[in-house]
Parts: C-alpha cells; sequence; structure tokens
C-alpha cells in the first residue's frame, strides 16, 4: 500500500471514529500533540481488541508512528 493510499485509508477511518463521537461511542486512542497539532489513531471501543486486560487499538505507538513518519510533523 501506498504512502498516500494509507493516509488515505487513515483519514477514512478518522471519519469513522468523528461520527462514533457524535454517536457518543467510547473510543480507544493513542496520540502525540507536536507544534499544537494533534497527531492521532482512534478506533471505536466496540472494535478495540482486549488482551490483558485492556482494551487495544489496532496499531502501537511504535507502528502507528512508523507508518506516519512520511507525513506526521516533525
Amino acid at each position: 500500500m501506498s504512502a498516500v493510499q494509507r493516509i488515505k485509508a487513515d483519514h477514512a477511518r478518522n471519519l469513522a471514529v468523528q461520527r462514533s463521537r457524535l454517536a457518543s461511542v467510547p473510543e480507544v486512542e493513542i496520540f502525540w500533540l507536536i507544534d499544537n497539532k494533534l497527531v492521532a489513531d482512534s478506533i471505536p471501543w466496540r472494535q478495540a481488541d482486549f488482551h490483558g486486560g485492556f482494551y487495544n487499538g489496532k496499531n502501537d505507538h511504535g507502528t502507528f508512528w512508523t507508518r506516519c513518519s512520511g507525513f506526521c510533523p516533525n
């Protein structure tokens, strides 16, 4: 998958998350605030994996940061 396709997929997922927020669905999220810009990856709680007593998103910090390194702010 190209970087542009990944960005589009992430954007589509984030739009779905925004719709979930409007519907008051809790989320699982990882995020950074860089130069006053939010860089986040989240999913609706119902789509999260339950492992080790915690609900987990689809990406961990390291995986997401590696994927977004071409378009995240530095």
